[in-house]
């Protein structure tokens, strides 16, 4: 997603399918047993084992998010004394791994919203409007400017599919 960097070795062979995400990523693996593909965040690691989902982690939220569309993910994070705490999703899982806290949510769900970006369509179910000004900033690189505190009172619900800057 705009604004997103992928780092991965070169050559990026089958041994270390391995990458580095900053920022959102849709992503279709494909299952080899010998070979899990992980993404690495700055906080956290989705062991992938075959599968379609999409994992948003830029470093400017409090939250990494994850929704898994088909196949099989592990979400990892280091825990206390350094050890891994491992959650393991399941099709349609959506998961929320709050940085600060290191406290996971995950609900069974319709993900359709958090991975329609790929499609080049932008849901916004209930979204507070600070989160709509951050989120048309990223999706059409322009600064959206909120003034007065009211409007930050408000949510915000539509579908934008293929929309340009004008009509939204």
């Amino acid at each position: 997603n705009a604004g997103s960097k992928v780092r991965y070795g070169i050559p990026f062979t089958r041994e270390k399918r391995e990458i580095e995400l900053t920022g959102e990523a849709y992503l279709e693996v494909v299952k080899n047993e010998k070979s899990p593909f992980l993404v690495k965040t700055s906080n956290a690691f989705v062991e992938v084992l075959g599968t379609g989902f999409n994992v948003k982690a830029y470093p400017d939220m409090q939250n990494i998010e994850v929704a898994l569309k088909e196949g099989k993910v592990k979400f990892s994070f280091p825990g206390e004394n350094r050890k891994r705490k491992y959650c393991e999703l399941k099709v349609d899982d959506y998961l929320q791994f709050q940085k600060s806290s290191k406290k996971v949510d995950v609900d069974n769900t319709d993900i359709e919203k958090y991975i329609a970006w790929h499609n080049n369509i932008l849901v916004l179910d209930d979204t507070p409007m600070r989160e709509v000004a951050r989120l048309l900033e990223q999706w059409y690189g322009v600064k959206v400017i909120l003034k007065g505190s009211e409007i930050l009172n408000y949510k915000f619900t539509t579908t934008f599919d293929d929309e340009p800057l004008f009509r939204v």
